[in-house]
């Protein structure tokens, strides 16, 4: 681990003050509790240290690259890698709805286990922001249009 760990007893601390108790006795999120919310951001936590934040080192001295002739952007493979893990873990859809294949947790639950780690902020907005300069510079024979694909 490359030093972070995820403040979890603050967070749920920080959920409390902010009427987290009262928001989990409604029927929107029945069966959702304070344990389960403490186990999802604990597992964020672990991907954020184990996973995300090594990539910190990586991702800033290899970066984010474009091939003009194919207008895509290509990571490092350790960044691409952890992008992909945050997204087979489900966390990009944890305040989705359990009825459309979400995690059902309360929106404030989604952004606090964004926010706990600088690695995600960081390295994955640079990433976002990469593509949306490749695609506004990357022109076709056809005209102007985004790039067809992120590789890794």
């Amino acid at each position: 681990m490359h030093g972070y760990t995820a403040p979890i007893d603050d967070i749920i601390r920080s959920l409390r003050v902010a009427g987290l108790d009262s928001l989990l006795r409604t029927p929107h999120y029945e069966g959702i509790d304070e344990a389960t919310i403490r186990e999802a951001l604990e597992g964020f936590g672990r991907l954020a240290a184990e996973v995300i934040t090594p990539t910190d080192v990586i991702a800033d001295r290899q970066g984010a690259t474009l091939d003009r002739s194919t207008g895509t952007v290509s990571l490092p493979a350790e960044v691409a890698a952890a992008f992909d893990a945050y997204m087979d873990g489900g966390w990009g859809a944890i305040s989705v709805s359990a009825q459309h294949g979400g995690g059902g947790m309360p929106k404030v639950v989604a952004t606090v286990a964004a926010r706990s780690s600088t690695a995600i902020r960081g390295r994955w907005n640079r990433r976002s922001d990469a593509t949306t300069r490749a695609s506004m510079r990357w022109r076709s024979p056809l005209g102007s249009r985004a790039p067809r694909a992120v590789r890794r």
